[in-house]
C-alpha cells in the first residue's frame, strides 16, 4: 500500500467512527430531554401556581444580599436616598469671573498699577500692594504682574495688549 492511501483510509475511518458517536449521542439526548419533559410539566403546573411575588421577593433578597454590583460584596456604608421626595439638587450657580485688567502701571518700586473694570468703580483705579476693593485684596505688584486674591481664586493679571 502506498503512503497516501493509508492515511486517507484512516481519515476516512476516523470520520465514520466520529459520525457513529455523534448519532448516538444526539440520541441519548433526546432520550434524556423526552424524561426531563414528562417531569418537567408537573413540576411547571407546581411553579405556576406559586404566587409570583413571593418569588420576585426571594430572588431580589437573594440579589441584594450577594451585593452583584460592588467590589468588596459588602452594602454601603451609605444608604441610597431616591429623588422620589420630588427635591431636586441645587443648582451650583457659574461662578463669573470679573472682568478687570490692568492697564497700565505707575512709578517704580513700590510699583502702583491701574485696573480697570472694578465693581463700583467706572474708570481705571490706581492701586497698591495691600489695598482691599469689595472681597478682593491686591496681594502683589511687580513691574509686569498685578496678583488680586478673591474669595477662593487668584489672578495673576498682566498689562492688557493690543491686537
Amino acid at each position: 500500500m502506498n503512503r497516501r492511501l493509508a492515511v486517507e483510509l484512516i481519515l476516512w475511518s476516523a470520520g465514520v467512527v466520529g459520525a457513529a458517536l455523534a448519532v448516538a449521542g444526539c440520541q441519548s439526548i433526546s432520550a434524556s430531554l423526552a424524561a426531563v419533559a414528562s417531569h418537567g410539566e408537573t413540576t411547571l403546573a407546581r411553579i405556576e401556581t406559586q404566587d409570583t411575588t413571593t418569588r420576585r421577593t426571594g430572588t431580589s433578597a437573594t440579589i441584594v444580599a450577594s451585593n452583584p454590583f460592588r467590589l468588596s460584596r459588602q452594602p454601603s456604608r451609605f444608604g441610597y436616598q431616591s429623588g422620589d421626595r420630588g427635591m431636586l439638587p441645587p443648582v451650583v450657580p457659574n461662578v463669573v469671573r470679573p472682568p478687570f485688567s490692568v492697564s497700565g502701571f505707575v512709578g517704580g518700586p513700590p510699583w502702583e498699577a491701574i485696573i480697570e473694570g472694578l465693581a463700583g468703580h467706572e474708570n481705571g483705579l490706581v492701586v497698591r500692594a495691600g489695598d482691599v476693593i469689595g472681597d478682593m485684596k491686591i496681594t502683589r505688584i511687580r513691574r509686569d504682574t498685578v496678583v488680586v486674591r478673591g474669595r477662593d481664586t487668584t489672578w495673576n493679571l498682566t498689562v492688557r495688549r493690543t491686537w
